[in-house]
C-alpha cells in the first residue's frame, strides 16, 4: 500500500487522504459533535467537530456537510446529531482556485 503525501502531516482530523481507495464510501456513527476552536485558514476559528463511535479521527464539518448531517439527525442543534450515521465519500471540488478532494456526507445513509 502506498502512503499519501498529506498523511505525512499528521492531521488530528479526518481527511480526503484517509478514506480507503478500495472502498470509496465509508458509513459511521456519530458519537458526539461540538463547535471546536481550531487553527486552520483562519487562526482559532469555530468548526463544528464530528466524533465516531468507530475507530477514526474526528472529522471537520464544514457548512454543507454540517446541513447534511441535520437533515440525516432531524436536528439543527450538535448534541442531537449523537447516534446519527452518516456515509463519507470523495468528491472533487473546485477551492481556493484549484480542484481538491473533499469528504462529503450523502444525503441518505447507505447501510452497512
Amino acid at each position: 500500500m502506498k502512503t499519501h503525501w498529506k498523511k505525512s502531516f499528521d492531521s488530528p482530523y479526518l481527511g480526503s487522504w484517509e478514506v480507503d481507495e478500495k472502498q470509496t464510501e465509508r458509513t459511521l456513527t456519530t458519537k458526539e459533535a461540538k463547535g471546536e476552536v481550531t487553527n486552520g485558514l483562519k487562526e482559532n476559528s469555530t468548526k463544528n467537530i464530528i466524533y465516531f463511535v468507530e475507530d477514526f479521527k474526528p472529522m471537520i464539518a464544514n457548512s454543507g456537510n454540517s446541513k447534511i448531517i441535520k437533515l440525516l439527525s432531524g436536528s439543527a442543534y450538535l448534541e442531537d446529531w449523537k447516534g446519527t450515521k452518516i456515509t463519507l465519500f470523495v468528491k472533487e471540488v473546485r477551492a481556493f482556485g484549484e480542484t481538491h478532494e473533499a469528504l462529503r456526507i450523502r444525503e441518505k445513509t447507505k447501510e452497512l
